[in-house]
C-alpha cells in the first residue's frame, strides 16, 4: 500500500515527531510504503514567499478582524503550497492527513483530492475557526470563523476515517459536529522499547528534572509563564530544606533567560538545545522526573516517551494527559494552571526517592499495556484497512 503522509512541518515539534515515527513504522511493515509531504520538502523560493505571505495574512486577520480571546495559535487556511492536483499526481492508495494548517494545503483543496484520506487529529483546528485550541472555553463565531469552519467541515465529511490520539480530543471534536464520522482512538507511535532499568537513586540532593519544549520561557502554549511561577515557588521550598535540583531542557534555547529565573539560588537551569530523535534516549535515561507544564495537550508524545523510560510525570490535568498519567500512581496531574500544585508535586518527588521508584515502575506498566509501538501499529494498520474497504 502506497501511503502519503501530509504534515505541515518536518523540523521539530511533536506533530513532526509523530508523523516521522508513523512513516518509519509503516515502512518496516511488509506491503507498506510511506512518504511524508511537507512544507520543508522541495520548497522553492516562490513557496517560501507564499508561506511568508500566509503568515503575514494570518497576523493581520488576527489583529484587525477576529481579535481572538486566545491569541496563541491561529491559521487562516486561505493559501497553501500544494493543490489537490499535485497530491493526486502522487498516486497514493491512501493519504494520511497527519497535521495541516496554514501554508501546506487549504481545506478546500484537501477535500477535493481523489485518493481516500484519513485524518490524524492533533488539535481542534478542523472544528474551530481560526484558532487551533478550544479547551479554554472560547469558540469564535464571527463571519470569518463561520466561513472557515464550513470549508473544514467538508474535509471531515469526505474523510474515510479519523484517528484521535486521545478520547479527550475525540470528545472535543464530536461536541462541535452535527454528524459522527468513522473514528478510532489510537495513540501516536513511540519507537522506544520500554526500559526495565529503574535507577536506584536514593540521593535527594540535585535531582534532575527534564522538560522538552522549544523556547519554553517564551512559549505561552507550552506553559512558559506557568513554569516560571512554578520554579519561583519551588526554589523557596528548596532553600528551606537546603536542597538543590537541576532542570535540563531539550528544545530550541530561549532567546533570553527571564530575570526571575536566572537568580534562582537552588535551581540550576540547563537548556541543552535540540537533540536528534536517536539522542533522546540519553536525555530520558539521565533524568529522574519528567515535567510537562504545557497549557494545551492532545496526547503528548514526550509524555509517552517518558513512560517508556519509566519516569514519573508531572503535568497539568489538561487535554489527554489523564490517558498517560494517573494521579499519585505514576506521577501527578496538577490542578489546571495551578503553579502551587505543580511545585508541590515536584517537591514531593524531589524529597521522596522511594516514591520516585514506585512511580517509575508504574509508568512502565502503563506504557507496556497501552502505548508500546507493536500494539499501536497493529491498531493503526487495522483501522487503515477498514477505511480502505469502506472507500471501495
Amino acid at each position: 500500500m502506497n501511503i502519503v503522509i501530509l504534515s505541515t512541518h518536518t523540523k521539530g515539534g511533536g506533530a513532526f515527531v509523530a508523523a516521522s515515527n508513523l512513516a518509519n513504522a509503516l515502512n518496516e511493515y511488509e506491503g507498506f510504503k510511506a512518504n511524508i509531504v511537507s512544507l520543508n520538502i522541495d520548497s522553492s523560493v516562490i513557496d517560501k514567499i507564499r508561506f511568508l505571505f500566509c503568515s503575514i495574512l494570518d497576523r493581520l486577520v488576527k489583529v484587525f478582524l477576529i481579535k481572538p480571546i486566545n491569541p496563541i495559535f491561529h491559521s487562516s487556511g486561505v493559501m497553501g503550497k500544494y493543490s489537490s492536483n499535485e497530491i493526486n499526481k502522487l498516486g497514493a492508495d491512501l493519504v494520511i492527513v497527519h497535521w495541516f494548517s496554514n501554508g501546506l494545503i487549504t481545506p478546500k483543496q484537501l477535500s477535493q483530492i481523489n485518493s481516500p484520506y484519513v485524518l490524524h487529529i492533533h488539535d481542534s483546528w478542523l472544528v474551530c475557526g481560526f484558532e487551533h485550541h478550544s479547551n479554554e472555553g472560547f469558540f469564535s463565531n464571527n463571519i470569518f470563523d463561520r466561513w472557515l469552519r464550513k470549508s473544514k467541515h467538508e474535509v471531515i465529511k469526505n474523510a474515510k476515517g479519523i484517528v484521535f490520539p486521545s478520547a479527550w480530543q475525540r470528545d472535543v471534536f464530536f461536541d462541535r459536529l452535527t454528524f459522527i464520522p468513522k473514528s478510532q482512538v489510537t495513540p501516536n507511535i513511540v519507537p522506544f522499547s520500554p526500559t526495565n532499568i529503574i535507577k536506584d537513586k536514593n540521593k535527594l540532593d540535585n535531582v534532575v528534572i527534564g522538560i522538552v519544549a522549544h523556547r519554553i520561557f517564551e512559549n505561552k502554549a507550552k506553559g512558559g509563564e506557568e513554569l516560571i511561577q512554578t520554579l519561583q515557588i519551588l526554589n523557596d521550598k528548596l532553600i528551606e530544606y537546603c536542597l538543590k535540583v537541576t532542570f535540563v531542557i531539550v528544545g530550541k534555547k530561549s532567546r533570553k533567560m527571564p530575570q526571575n529565573c536566572s537568580n534562582l539560588s537552588n535551581i540550576k537551569i540547563n537548556e541543552i538545545g535540540v537533540l536528534r530523535h536517536n539522542e533522546m534516549n540519553l536525555f530520558f535515561e539521565g533524568i529522574d522526573v519528567f515535567l510537562n507544564p504545557s497549557r494545551f495537550e492532545n496526547l503528548s508524545t514526550t509524555n509517552i516517551e517518558a513512560c517508556s523510560f519509566g519516569k514519573p510525570i508531572i503535568c497539568f490535568d489538561v487535554g489527554g494527559n489523564s490517558s498517560m498519567v494517573t494521579d499519585n500512581f505514576n506521577g501527578y496531574l496538577c490542578k489546571t494552571y495551578n503553579c502551587s500544585s505543580m511545585s508541590q508535586g515536584l517537591f514531593t518527588l524531589i524529597t521522596n526517592a522511594e516514591r520516585r521508584k514506585v512511580f517509575s515502575r508504574n509508568s512502565l506498566l502503563i506504557f507496556t499495556s497501552k502505548f508500546s509501538s507493536s500494539i499501536v501499529l497493529k491498531q493503526t494498520i487495522s483501522f487503515y484497512s477498514e477505511c480502505m474497504l469502506n472507500a471501495k
